[in-house]
């Protein structure tokens, strides 16, 4: 089977359905959530930079693109372990996600979806937290009024705004 340039020699391994058992999934989630456990510490008010430094991520501000889904992977182990302490990281984060909208911290492109939805919604979705659902109000107002022109009728992505 030819794919454009890639030559595929044996195609009927990716057909037909694939299936995970669950004592696969579940060791997984513990492999998963056990790392996640070890670094708690230093992630309680820590978000890992976006690239490394000596083969290590430094840990600094809530400030760029990915924290969003760093504070979102508190809130899933949250949910698929029930263990309050990941649900107390992502609570713990919120504030930082109000002080980016308030000092408008690396706000000014199509990331806000990025930053806001897997963490404050995602908590709010699972929590009804209150700040969590303020801060992706926010949010979407913020995007909206940065990115979305009248004059031409188009939301502006894939650059920074204005």
């Amino acid at each position: 089977m030819n794919r454009g340039h890639i030559n595929l020699e044996h195609p009927e391994r990716f057909r037909g359905e694939y299936k995970i058992s669950d004592k696969k999934i579940q060791k997984a989630i513990k492999n998963a959530t056990d790392k996640l456990l070890s670094k708690i510490d230093i992630y309680t008010d820590g978000f890992p930079g976006t690239y490394a430094k000596d083969f290590k991520y430094p840990i600094g501000e809530n400030n760029s693109w990915t924290c969003g889904m760093h504070t979102g992977t508190f809130v899933l182990a949250y949910e698929l372990t029930g263990d309050e302490r990941f649900l107390e990281v992502a609570k713990n984060h919120m504030n930082s996600y109000k002080k980016r909208l308030d000092e408008n911290i690396n706000l000014d492109d199509h990331d806000v979806g990025f930053i806001y939805s897997p963490s404050c919604v995602a908590l709010y979705k699972v929590t009804g937290d209150k700040l969590a659902k303020e801060n992706a109000l926010r949010a979407a107002e913020h995007l909206y009024n940065e990115s979305y022109s009248q004059k031409r009728r188009i939301y502006h992505s894939w650059c920074k705004f204005r």
